[in-house]
Order: structure tokens, then C-alpha cells, then sequence
């Protein structure tokens, strides 16, 4: 797992020009109150040139073209890759912000989110177990293989001892229980 000042500068470059696409991204989908009261009326001064244009699909670039949003939209595409997570490849993790709890694959890009309409212990369960599923699935499979070719002679040895750690390894992930 790797955080912010873990990655290289070209990486930081990516997370972050990443970040400033779905920035930009949200604030169109969620409109004028997606920005702080100070810019609201810059940001609707832009957003009505795009419509006076009949260019809505470049409404992004007007705003841009305000030094003081694209100020901000670089400063917001900052602090969430600075938040962000890194998971390795094939690593996953479980964030959990403010409004819903995500497993996460990619800086700020997830693969399920589990909204908050569960209850907190829910929702943080359905999260680790998400999270879990490569770990879960990769233990199955050893047991699976370790079950078929296993004789009387080697589970009575321990040979499934690597499949056993791989389940209960997995199912603690998904849990929190010691099995």
C-alpha cells in the first residue's frame, strides 16, 4: 500500500491530473453549489457563456479559464491525491470517507462503494469483506487444488497447513476473527 510521498514525481503528476478530471467532472454534474460561495457567481458567469455559446460540452473549459476556479480545482485535485491510497496491483483496500465506504482498486476510483444507508458496522463489514474477495477467492483456490492431490499420509503430515493459513488469513481480512 502506498501513500502520496511514496509515489515517484511521475506518478504524483498522474494522481493528481486524475484527481483534477473528476474535480472538474463533479462540479458539472452537481452544479453551481459544488463551489464555495466566493466563486459561485464566476462559476455561473461560465457556466451561462457555454449555454450563450450552445457549447455546453466545453463548459469545463470556461471554467477553467477563471484564474481563480482553475486556483481552486488544482488546489481540491491536490488534497484528494494527498488522501488517496495506492493500492499495489491486485492489492485492494478499504476506504472509508466521509459519506460512503469504498473498496478501492485505484486512487479515488473503486470498484464497489457501500453507502451509508447501512448501519455504520454494516456497512464497514460489507467494505472488508469487498476488499477481501482477491484474497478470499486466491485461498479458495489453494484449498481447493490442496484437497484434490492431498493423500491420508500428507494431510496427516500438515501438507494443507499453507491452505488452512491461506483461509483463515483470508477470512480474518474479511472479519477481524482469529480462526
Amino acid at each position: 500500500m502506498k501513500h502520496y510521498k511514496d509515489l515517484t514525481d511521475a506518478q504524483k503528476t498522474a494522481a493528481i491530473e486524475k484527481c483534477l478530471n473528476q474535480v472538474i467532472q463533479s462540479s458539472i454534474e452537481i452544479g453551481l453549489e459544488f463551489f464555495p460561495e466566493e466563486l459561485q457567481e464566476m462559476a455561473e458567469a461560465a457556466v451561462l457563456k457555454a449555454e450563450a455559446m450552445q457549447t455546453p460540452w466545453f463548459t469545463h473549459e470556461y471554467l477553467l479559464d477563471v484564474p481563480e476556479i482553475k486556483e481552486w480545482y488544482k488546489a481540491m485535485a491536490q488534497l484528494d491525491a494527498e488522501e488517496a491510497i495506492y493500492p499495489k496491483p491486485g492489492e485492494w483496500a478499504v476506504y472509508l470517507p466521509n459519506d460512503v465506504w469504498k473498496a478501492s482498486r485505484r486512487v479515488l476510483h473503486g470498484i464497489a462503494m457501500v453507502h451509508k444507508t447501512l448501519s455504520e458496522g454494516e456497512g464497514i463489514a460489507n467494505a472488508k469483506l469487498i476488499a477481501a474477495a482477491p484474497d478470499l477467492l486466491e485461498a479458495c483456490r489453494l484449498a481447493l487444488k490442496t484437497y484434490q492431490e492431498i493423500t491420508t499420509e500428507g494431510f496427516e503430515a500438515g501438507e494443507d497447513f499453507a491452505a488452512r493459513e491461506a483461509l483463515a488469513g483470508a477470512i480474518w481480512k474479511a472479519t477481524g476473527e482469529e480462526v
